[in-house]
């Protein structure tokens, strides 16, 4: 049995000027022992920089800074526990000056932060560094990622298919040929099950999906009696869904951005997703658990390139 965990990142909204492309990342552990070790490896991680107990690494809040660290005189100076406790102060100050729903909103981000307040930016990013290699380093692990610009979805599919439809329908047919490939090889049936963050927006949506493939078939493959029912939970209780979280932005943040660079040449987002690049999904040598739905003249990142799509860039 192997488990995709299955998290999204980036609005399917058109109307969302802030991200281009909607992002959908699978994770695949066998149930086994591959899940138990990729949960202790992030676990490590999370303890290396004292994180609160249960783990909670979301990409987002990593990587967007904590305004209020800078309202905390000799910030770096202040030892860990000293510094997380000034920030809460800060932001309990604020808290106690909102109301109505700028008030609920400011607490959903007082709970998102709080597990890293004691880190500095820097320090951030070295946790966000240090869980996608942990990430990279699993044995067995097999990475799967369908990133949909909004806009060519709409010019390739129309508006009656949503795009997170899109991206679910092609990670579920990639998922399917690599459990044919288990099977082929191991010579016995190998069966999979698909678990997900437990986002109101989609459940619905994905449980359909599903179902419609079981009954009517998919395109890539049978589905039913290979992939279980979806499962869905919280991602504040599932380390494995959070390893999702961290794939799916990597992916996004690299392929938005992947023309990007400093004065030194160097794309940064490159860097980072470089750290799960080798654990994507391939065989016969070729690439299979990634695709970059754009039109491709206009894209030079690794995925177009290595699906032939594109050339690289000069």
């Amino acid at each position: 049995m192997f488990l995709l965990y299955l998290d999204a990142t980036g609005s399917a909204d058109l109307r969302d000027v802030n991200t281009t492309h909607y992002v959908l990342a699978g994770v695949c552990v066998a149930k086994k022992g591959g899940r138990a070790a990729l949960e202790a490896a992030l676990k490590a991680v999370a303890d290396r920089w004292r994180l609160d107990d249960p783990v909670e690494l979301h990409a987002k809040d990593i990587r967007l800074d904590i305004r209020e660290q800078g309202k905390v005189p000799d910030f770096a100076g202040l030892e860990r526990r000293a510094r997380r406790d000034a920030v809460w102060a800060v932001m309990e100050a604020k808290l106690a000056r909102l109301q109505g729903l700028e008030r609920r909103q400011y607490q959903v981000y007082m709970r998102a932060k709080r597990p890293i307040l004691h880190l500095a930016r820097r320090e951030c990013s070295q946790v966000y560094e240090q869980a996608l290699d942990a990430i990279g380093a699993q044995d067995g692990l097999t990475i799967f990622f369908d990133a949909v610009e909004k806009r060519h979805a709409v010019k390739v599919h129309g508006l009656g298919m949503p795009t997170p439809e899109v991206a679910f329908r092609h990670l579920v047919g990639r998922f399917v040929g690599f459990l044919s490939r288990q099977t082929h090889q191991q010579e016995k049936l190998v069966r999979g099950r698909l678990v997900m963050d437990n986002d109101p927006k989609d459940e619905a949506l994905f449980q359909d999906l599903h179902t419609t493939y079981c009954r009517l078939g998919h395109e890539l493959g049978q589905v039913d009696g290979v992939i279980k029912k979806p499962t869905f939970v919280d991602s504040k209780k599932s380390v494995s869904i959070q390893a999702a979280d961290l794939v799916a932005y990597a992916a996004r943040r690299y392929i938005e951005r992947w023309d990007k660079r400093d004065a030194q040449g160097v794309c940064h987002e490159e860097k980072q997703f470089r750290r799960i690049l080798t654990k994507l999904d391939r065989h016969g040598g070729h690439l299979h658990g990634a695709r970059h739905l754009i039109d491709s003249r206009r894209c030079g990142c690794l995925i177009c390139q290595e699906r032939g799509y594109a050339d690289a860039p000069a």
